[in-house]
C-alpha cells in the first residue's frame, strides 16, 4: 500500500508539504506506518500528539514541525481510498469528540464526492463503450476496405482507452508469422513496414496460442516476445486481445502505454468486448475476400485453360502455358519439364535472363534436387529457403531463386513431368498457390498429353 500528498491548504508562517518527495509514491509499512493501514482501512481514526506515536512514526512527523493530528479515512464504495490529515504546528492540540465527528464528516464528504464521481465516470466510459462498439458493427458492415475498417478501428480504441498507442495485427497460420496491419498513435505510418519473421515470438502469436488476453506489466521483461522487437518501441506496459473468431485465428488487438500501466478490469472488459467484434468484422473481410478469390481464379483457370488448349504446337503451348501461370500463382521464373527415360529435361521457361541458360537442362531422378521430391511423392513441393535445402540454388542460373513450389504433371495417374516455379523472395508460396498450380497443371498435363498423341497421329500417318 501507497500513499501520496495529492492536495494541501498550508495556514500563514507554516511550511508547506505538498512539494515533499518523502510524502508521494510513500509504502506506509516499509516507512514505519503499519498501524495506520491497520487502524485506517477498519474506518478508524488516528489522533494525538506525535510523542505519544510509535517511534517508527516519530520521526517523519516531527520533520515536518506536527505537534498534533488528528487523521480520518476515507472511504469510497466501501473501501478505504485514502484520508485526510489535520496537523497542528504551533501548539499541542486536545481534539474534542466534536471535532472529531466533524472531521469524519468531512472525510465522508470526501468519500461521497469521489463515489458520485466515479459513478458519473462509469456512466460517461459505458456510453463511450456503447458507441465504439456500435461504430465498429457500422463500419464492419459499411467498408469494403479491410484496411480503412482497420484503421479507422485502431483509432477509436486508443482514444477509448487512451493509450499511447494501439496496434492490429493479422496471423499467418501457415507461415506462423505476425503481418502489422494497422496502428494508433506515434507508429501509425510505420507500423506497416515492419516485418517478423516465420516462427518469431511476438504478442500475437502469444495471445493466440493461449487463446486468452495477456497483461503484461513490464514488455520488457515478457517471455512471450522477442526483445528486438520491444526494441523498436517506446512502450512498457501493453494489453494484448488475441482475435478469435470460432477455430479461426486472425491476429490481435495491443494496446500500448509508454509508463508502467495498472490495467484496471474495466478497461480489460471494455477492451475485450470491442475485441469480440473486431474479431466478427475481420472474419466477415476474410470471407468475403475468399469468396473474391475463387470466383477470380475459376475464371482465370477457365482463360488459362481455353488459352493452353487452343494450339497443338509443342512450342506456343509452353510459351502459354507460362504465361498463363503466371496469372495464376505469380512467379519471378518458371519453367516446364517433362521425363525422358529416368530424366527430366526443361522444355521451355521464363523470366530466366538468358532463357536458352536453362531450356534442355536435364536432372538425374532421382537424384540430389527437389524435382524428384515431386516425382517420388506425386505431391505438390513447397521450399521456403530454397538456397539452404539445395545446393543447385547457389549456383548460376538457379542463384536467383530464393523460394521454390514443384508441381506435378499428372494423366491418368502417370507422372509425365512437372511444373517448377521460382521466387526471388524467401518464403513466398503459400499452400493455396500450390493448390491453385494443381489445378492448373492437371490442364497442362492434359493439354500436353493431347500434343503428344497428336503428334504421334501425325507420324503415323
Amino acid at each position: 500500500i501507497f500513499s501520496s500528498q495529492c492536495y494541501e491548504w498550508a495556514a500563514p508562517g507554516v511550511l508547506p508539504q505538498i512539494d515533499n518527495p518523502n510524502l508521494q509514491h510513500l509504502s506506509l509499512r516499509e516507512a514505519g506506518f503499519q498501524r495506520w493501514v491497520e487502524l485506517l482501512s477498519k474506518g478508524e481514526a488516528l489522533y494525538g500528539f506525535p510523542d505519544n506515536f510509535p517511534e517508527s512514526e516519530q520521526e517523519m512527523l516531527k520533520r515536518q514541525g506536527i505537534q498534533a493530528m488528528a487523521v480520518l479515512p476515507i472511504f469510497v464504495d466501501n473501501r478505504w481510498w485514502g484520508f485526510i490529515g489535520f496537523d497542528e504546528c504551533k501548539y499541542e492540540r486536545h481534539w474534542t469528540g466534536t471535532e472529531l465527528e466533524a472531521l469524519h464528516i468531512a472525510a465522508n464528504i470526501f468519500g461521497s464526492a469521489e463515489t458520485r464521481a466515479r459513478t458519473e465516470q462509469k456512466l460517461i466510459q459505458r456510453q463511450r463503450t456503447l458507441n465504439l462498439l456500435h461504430e465498429i458493427v457500422l463500419v464492419s458492415l459499411q467498408s469494403d476496405d479491410m484496411l480503412t475498417m482497420s484503421q479507422t478501428l485502431v483509432d477509436r480504441l486508443g482514444e477509448l482507452i487512451k493509450a499511447n498507442g494501439c496496434f492490429l495485427s493479422l496471423w499467418n497460420e501457415n507461415n506462423q508469422q505476425t503481418i502489422p496491419l494497422a496502428a494508433y498513435g506515434l507508429y501509425k505510418e510505420t507500423y506497416r513496414s515492419l516485418t517478423t519473421q516465420p516462427g518469431e515470438r511476438t504478442f500475437t502469436q502469444a495471445a493466440l496460442k493461449l487463446r486468452q488476453t495477456l497483461v503484461v506489466e513490464d514488455v520488457n521483461a515478457s517471455p512471450y516476445v522477442e526483445q528486438h522487437i520491444t526494441q523498436r518501441f517506446s512502450t512498457r506496459s501493453i494489453l494484448v486481445l488475441p482475435l478469435i473468431a470460432g477455430e479461426n485465428k486472425m491476429g490481435a488487438i495491443l494496446l500500448a502505454f509508454d509508463q508502467v500501466h495498472r490495467f484496471q478490469p474495466e478497461e480489460i472488459s471494455i477492451s475485450e468486448q470491442a475485441a469480440g467484434l473486431i474479431a466478427l468484422a475481420l472474419e466477415k473481410f476474410q470471407t468475403m475476400e475468399q469468396a473474391k478469390r475463387r470466383a477470380n481464379t475459376s475464371e482465370t483457370l477457365r482463360k488459362a485453360s481455353a488459352a493452353i488448349t487452343g494450339t497443338l504446337e509443342t512450342d506456343e503451348a509452353v510459351t502459354r502455358i507460362l504465361e498463363q501461370l503466371n496469372r495464376v500463382v505469380p512467379y519471378d521464373s518458371a519453367s516446364v519439364q517433362l521425363l525422358d527415360g529416368d530424366e527430366l529435361e526443361i522444355i521451355g521457361g521464363r523470366g530466366w535472363e538468358n532463357p536458352n541458360d536453362v531450356i534442355g537442362m536435364r536432372f538425374t531422378v532421382p537424384g540430389d534436387n527437389p524435382n524428384s521430391v515431386v516425382l517420388e511423392s506425386g505431391k505438390p513441393y513447397i521450399i521456403p529457403e530454397a538456397w539452404k535445402a539445395y545446393k543447385l540454388f547457389n549456383e548460376p542460373p538457379h542463384d536467383h531463386i530464393r523460394s521454390w513450389l514443384g508441381v506435378p504433371l499428372t494423366i491418368q495417374n502417370k507422372i509425365i513431368g512437372l511444373l517448377a516455379i521460382d521466387s526471388a523472395e524467401a518464403s513466398h508460396f503459400t499452400e493455396e498457390d500450390a493448390e491453385l498450380a494443381s489445378t492448373f497443371a492437371n490442364q497442362v498435363a492434359v493439354a500436353l498429353e493431347n500434343i503428344r498423341i497428336f503428334k504421334e497421329t501425325q507420324d503415323q500417318a
